[in-house]
C-alpha cells in the first residue's frame, strides 16, 4: 500500500529536490502569499515541494508541488506533477485525469476482492473511500466560499470560524443532494416525511 509522506534529504541538483523532513508550510512571501514556503527574506526563486506518494519501500511513486524560479527562461508559475510543469488554469484537467486513473484502479482491487471471497473488506473500503470523498467534497465547498468571499471582500466580509465554514459547506451540500433526491425519488411524498423525521429527531436532539 502506497502512503504519503514528507520527502526524504536528497543531493540532486533538480531545482525542485528539497532537503526537508517534512513539507513546509506556506510563509510570509509577499509575491505569493499562502502558496511559496521560501523563508527567506527578500527571495526571488519561489516554491513548495515535499509533497509525494511513496511506495512501500519508500522510493518516490509521484510528486507535486510549486514553482516560480527567477532564473527560468520562463518565469511563469507552474504546478508540476512528476517531471511535468503546467500552468495553474491547466492544472486540473491533470488532476481530474491522476484521480479518474487512481479510481479505476480502487474499482479493480475492489472486483479483486470480491473475486477472492473478501467481499467484507472490500465493502469496507468502499465505505471509506466515501467518508473520504464526503470529506473532501465539504472542504471544496468550503474554499469555494472563501474564493468567492475573496474575490468580494467589501461585499461579504469573511469571519466565519473553521467549524462554522465547515458546518456552512456541508449543509450546502446536503441541501444539493436532498434536491437531486427529490428529484430522481418516484415516491416524492414519502421522501418528504423520511427528510422531516430525520430534521425533527436533530431538532429533539439540539433541544436537549
Amino acid at each position: 500500500m502506497t502512503s504519503v509522506i514528507p520527502e526524504t534529504s536528497t543531493t540532486t541538483s533538480d531545482p525542485r529536490a528539497q532537503s526537508t523532513d517534512k513539507p513546509r508550510q506556506p510563509g510570509t512571501c509577499a509575491d505569493w502569499p499562502g502558496i511559496c514556503t521560501e523563508a527567506e527574506s527578500g527571495h526571488f526563486d519561489h516554491s513548495n515541494h515535499g509533497h509525494q506518494v511513496v511506495d512501500k519501500s519508500g522510493v518516490q511513486l509521484l510528486d507535486v508541488g510549486f514553482a516560480a524560479l527567477s532564473n527560468d527562461s520562463n518565469p511563469r508559475p507552474v504546478i508540476y506533477i512528476g517531471s511535468e510543469d503546467w500552468a495553474p488554469d491547466e492544472f486540473h484537467a491533470a488532476s481530474a485525469a491522476v484521480r479518474q486513473l487512481m479510481d479505476t484502479g480502487d474499482d479493480m482491487a475492489e472486483r479483486t476482492m470480491l473475486r477472492q471471497g473478501n467481499g467484507e473488506a472490500a465493502l469496507a473500503r468502499i465505505d471509506q473511500k466515501i467518508k473520504g470523498e464526503r470529506t473532501r467534497m465539504i472542504a471544496m465547498v468550503a474554499h469555494q466560499r472563501r474564493v468567492r468571499i475573496e474575490l468580494r471582500p467589501s461585499r461579504t466580509p469573511f469571519t466565519e470560524s473553521d467549524t462554522e465554514q465547515t458546518a456552512s459547506a456541508a449543509f450546502s451540500l446536503a441541501c444539493d443532494a436532498v434536491g437531486i433526491a427529490l428529484a430522481k425519488s418516484p415516491d416524492k411524498a414519502g421522501m418528504v416525511r423520511a427528510l422531516r423525521a430525520m430534521v425533527d429527531l436533530y431538532a429533539d436532539e439540539a433541544s436537549a
